[in-house]
């Protein structure tokens, strides 16, 4: 039976594959975005340049691109976190088993 902290440490593992997959489904997504963009404007060729919805979507992108990274380091410095506390635990039990 697996104890406390092997369960931890596989959950907090799955929680980060889960958050990557997330990122990637994310980074793939904008990929085939742009790439369709660079279509469109290359199919409109001088008119895409007056067209002020390409700034408006570029902006929005680079917003919610922000936001997102802003997240990811929220969550990241909360399992940094959570990692030195089952650490700290880790040896506090260590320390009571040895005495």
């Amino acid at each position: 039976m697996p104890c406390l902290e092997e369960i931890t440490y596989d959950l907090g593992r799955a929680e980060l594959a889960d958050q990557e997959s997330l990122v990637s489904g994310i980074r793939a997504r904008t990929g085939t975005l742009v790439a369709t963009q660079a279509l469109v404007a290359s199919f409109l060729g001088g008119e895409a340049a007056d067209l002020d919805w390409l700034a408006a979507i570029g902006s929005a992108h680079g917003y919610l691109c922000d936001k997102n990274y802003r997240t990811i380091n929220i969550m990241s410095g909360l399992s940094a976190l959570l990692s030195c506390v089952t650490v700290v635990q880790a040896f506090l039990w260590i320390g009571e088993i040895a005495a």
